[in-house]
C-alpha cells in the first residue's frame, strides 16, 4: 500500500496512539542501552515525535553512526507538526535498540516527506539520493553471524549486535531539468542482494506520503529457512543514503513524521 497523506491525517491518527505510549519512550532510562519500546493496541513506535528528543544527545537507547559524529538530524517543526529532519547526505544514522519478536509486529508503517530540490543538477555521480530505514534481527539464524565484506557497500560494522540486517531504502537519481526524477522503494540485504519492492515512478517528492511494508515476508523472502519464530528486531535506524549531490540540491534530504510497527 502506498499512499500520499497530509499532516492533520497524521496527526489525528498519532495523537491517541503517543497518548498511550508516552512520546514512544524516549525519555531517558537508569539502565544504559535496555530496550524501551512499548507494545500498545499491538502499535509499537520506534520514532514518534518528541518535542524532548535531541539527536545530538540521544537517550540511552538510541545510538548514532558513525560512532560520536553530531549533526546531521534536527528535531524540527513544520507548520504546527514536528518530524525528524534529514540533513546532508553523509551516510550518517541515528538509531534504537529494541527487543521486538519479527511475527508479533510484522507490519513497518513509516511516513516521510522527500524534498524535490534533493534531485535538481543531473545524476552526479550515478548514486542514488534519498532516505532509508536499517533494521538489524537477531536469533532467526542457526549460528550464522553478519557478513562484514565488501558486497554491501554501506555496511557498518558499528551496528548493535545483530544476526541480519536489511537496509530500505526509497529513492533515485538526480534529474537534468529537461527530466523528471523517479524514485522507488527497494530492500538490500547484509549480502547486497536486493529486492525492487516499489518501481520507480515520479511524484513521490515535495508531499507527505506514507508506507505499509510486511517486514516479515521481507525477511523470509531474504532468508527462507531462517527460524521466524525466534527471529527479533533488535535494532533500526534512519539516515540519508550516502549519495554525493551537487550544489543545486539543498541539504536537506527530507523529513520523517513516524515508524511504527503494527500487527
Amino acid at each position: 500500500m502506498n499512499r500520499s497523506v497530509t499532516l492533520l491525517d497524521r496527526r489525528a491518527v498519532l495523537g491517541s496512539a503517543l497518548a498511550v505510549l508516552g512520546l514512544a519512550g524516549c525519555a531517558r532510562r537508569a539502565e544504559p542501552g535496555a530496550p524501551q519500546v512499548q507494545i500498545v493496541d499491538s502499535i509499537a513506535a520506534l520514532y514518534a515525535p518528541d518535542p524532548g528528543f535531541d539527536p545530538d544527545r540521544p537517550p540511552d537507547d538510541w545510538f548514532r553512526l558513525p560512532v560520536g559524529r553530531a549533526g546531521g538530524f534536527a528535531n524540527t517543526v513544520l507548520g504546527s507538526t514536528r518530524v525528524l529532519q534529514i540533513e546532508a547526505a553523509s551516510g550518517a544514522l541515528i538509531g534504537r535498540r529494541v527487543e521486538l519478536p519479527l511475527l508479533g509486529l510484522p507490519f513497518l508503517r513509516w511516513t516521510w516527506y522527500l524534498d524535490p530540490a534533493l534531485y535538481l543538477g543531473g545524476p552526479a555521480e550515478g548514486a542514488e539520493r534519498g532516505l532509508r530505514l536499517v533494521f538489524g534481527f537477531s536469533g532467526g539464524a542457526l549460528g550464522e553471524r553478519p557478513f562484514l565484506g565488501g558486497a554491501f557497500v554501506r555496511n557498518q560494522p558499528e551496528f548493535p549486535d545483530h544476526d541480519r540486517r536489511i537496509e530500505i531504502a526509497w529513492g533515485g537519481q538526480g534529474a537534468f531539468p529537461s527530466e523528471t526524477p523517479v524514485q522507488g522503494l527497494s530492500a538490500t540485504n547484509d549480502r547486497g542482494r536486493r529486492r525492487q519492492v516499489r518501481a520507480p515512478a515520479a511524484g513521490q517528492t515535495g508531499r507527505w506520503r506514507s508506507e505499509v511494508l510486511d517486514l516479515g515476508e521481507l525477511y523470509g523472502w531474504f532468508w527462507p529457512n531462517d527460524r521466524y519464530g525466534e527471529t527479533r528486531l533488535s535494532f533500526f535506524a534512519i539516515g540519508g543514503l550516502p549519495a554525493p549531490l551537487p550544489p543545486e540540491a539543498r541539504s536537506t534530504i527530507g523529513y520523517v513524521l513516524e515508524v511504527l510497527l503494527t500487527r
